[in-house]
């Protein structure tokens, strides 16, 4: 296969991938023209890369650098400021951590203790009937992620059990928080 069949093998896969990030881009700063050339230039990187003993399907694999190299063009011409790709996959990885300013007791009682005005009667309840729900283990393990910054590792140690084991336990938490919480307010 030339690089010239390779492109034309994959040439609506482009536009299928161009046309779906289209509509996401900021106000026309990148037009659909870049995207497609954006998304040529993966596919051009996807022969270079490709190794037919490996992956046989040479669609399967040129539309992982399709996707990528649309989305580089977004991140990088999108916005009228520049803002480097490292920045905002930092920023969205921080967005995506869930603050929880009161996951054991002791520190729930130390902020309310320094923020007495700040914490309503009905907050301080649902807080503590929250807590309830969850197990020792479980509020540790929200305790050290989340209010101390440890790493899933760092929890998984202390609390003698992998990585992802600490990662299942506190998306387990999470959700039994999420699932009980209309009926905590209900309760107030």
């Amino acid at each position: 296969m030339t690089e010239q069949e390779a492109l034309a093998s994959v040439n609506g896969l482009v536009h299928f991938f161009a046309k779906k990030w289209y509509p996401y881009v900021n106000a026309g700063r990148v037009t659909y023209e870049d995207l497609i050339q954006a998304g040529m230039m993966g596919v051009v990187r996807a022969y270079r890369k490709f190794d037919a003993v490996k992956n046989p399907h040479f669609p399967t694999y040129a539309s992982f650098w399709i996707k990528s190299m649309i989305a580089a063009e977004c991140l990088d011409h999108g916005r009228t400021v520049h803002v480097p790709i490292r920045i905002l996959r930092a920023a969205r990885k921080s967005r995506q951590t869930i603050p929880m300013h009161a996951c054991n007791i002791e520190k729930f009682t130390e902020l309310e203790a320094e923020n007495e005005a700040s914490f309503p009667e009905d907050s301080k309840r649902l807080v503590r009937a929250a807590l309830g729900l969850l197990s020792e283990r479980e509020r540790q393990a929200l305790t050290l992620r989340y209010l101390k910054g440890k790493t899933l590792q760092k929890v998984g140690d202390h609390l003698g059990i992998t990585r992802e084991g600490a990662r299942i336990m506190l998306n387990k938490a999470l959700s039994k928080l999420q699932q009980q919480a209309p009926d905590l307010q209900e309760q107030l």
